[in-house]
């Protein structure tokens, strides 16, 4: 057996036993459902007569309770075994597939910060009430049904949702990590997209649905880079906090602006 699929196997069984010690019922059925696959084929995955795919691993790798460098790890052995079972001429178009593909996953990547309806439809994803129709992104969002299904492909090239077994859109529970710095360009573009649509929420959205707040004040500069922390740190809190309850039925930004009213340039 290659040690990359010795590594993956190892993981999926240490779950697997762990599993059964808080859990006696546990069975490899039941371990079967929770990956969302059949009993049968994770059998034999198990048992290495079946390769795991990446892009099988890729939908339940972040219920395996493994810190981002373990999910790293787990999915580069899955992707290290299944290009050693290709014989020399795949493995040459693998090569070229996969240079078209990072290419292609760039260009992706950027579309996904630079537009602020990307990331509001991976979020709306994990609502109940989410329409896989084109026409309700439309109405929803307000944008074209060409952006919105654009928006959709890109989505799920990058892995980021994918359909259940009832062929239900879904995300998956893959972190946003960019294969290349973004540049800046694209980052101005998300952030300044996001301030327009809230400059226009300060009359298209009731005030009970949306809270604006500002503050203009004398500071010490000095203490702008702490100040930079506290508010990632509100940010991180606010949002977890928002995310608790029964039941998940909106899709919110929180934009944060900290900026001199002055012009360095001329003091």
């Amino acid at each position: 057996m290659h040690a990359a699929q010795t590594e993956y196997i190892q993981t999926l069984e240490s779950y697997l036993k762990e599993a059964k010690k808080r859990n006696s019922s546990f069975s490899l059925r039941s371990f079967a459902k929770f990956l969302e696959m059949s009993p049968s084929s994770l059998s034999l995955i198990l048992k290495g007569k079946r390769p795991l795919t990446k892009d099988a691993a890729t939908k339940f790798i972040g219920k395996l309770n493994l810190s981002d460098d373990e999910k790293e790890i787990f999915l580069k052995h899955v992707v290290d075994f299944e290009y050693f079972r290709l014989n020399e001429t795949e493995k040459k178009e693998r090569s070229l597939k996969q240079k078209i593909e990072f290419k292609q996953l760039k260009d992706d990547e950027f579309k996904l910060i630079s537009d602020w309806y990307y990331l509001v439809i991976l979020n709306l994803t994990e609502l109940p009430n989410f329409q896989e129709d084109l026409e309700w992104l439309s109405l929803t969002l307000g944008i074209s049904k060409k952006n919105a299904r654009d928006a959709l492909n890109v989505l799920q090239r990058l892995n980021l949702i994918f359909k259940d077994e009832k062929g239900k859109l879904r995300r998956t529970d893959k972190p946003i990590n960019f294969s290349s710095p973004i540049p800046n360009k694209n980052i101005q573009k998300y952030h300044k997209s996001n301030l327009i649509r809230a400059i226009d929420s300060v009359t298209s959205v009731e005030p009970e649905r949306r809270e604006l707040s500002s503050a203009t004040m004398p500071i010490c500069s000095k203490n702008l880079s702490e100040a930079k922390k506290m508010i990632q740190n509100f940010t991180i809190e606010l949002s977890q906090f928002l995310q608790q309850g029964d039941e998940l039925d909106d899709v919110y930004s929180i934009n944060l602006q900290l900026f001199p009213q002055t012009r360095k340039d001329i003091q």
